[in-house]
């Protein structure tokens, strides 16, 4: 699929961005949950907050689809 945007020389660029926001989630987002767990005391609260947020960036990436 990058392949027909991309030229396959030029692959590495979006998988490397792709791989870096991945990772930086990672990062961000396991002691983010952790720190609105430990505050509220609520795993309901700390996943929802997570879905909350996942679900905003989703609708902002909408118009960068084609």
């Amino acid at each position: 699929m990058i392949s027909v945007v991309f030229s396959i020389k030029q692959t590495g660029v979006p998988v490397g961005g792709s791989l870096f926001f991945t990772f930086a989630g990672i990062l961000i987002g396991l002691p983010a949950f952790s720190l609105l767990v430990e505050k509220s005391g609520s795993y309901p609260l700390g996943f929802g907050i997570i879905a909350v947020a996942t679900f905003v960036c989703g609708i902002l990436l909408l118009p960068f689809h084609n």
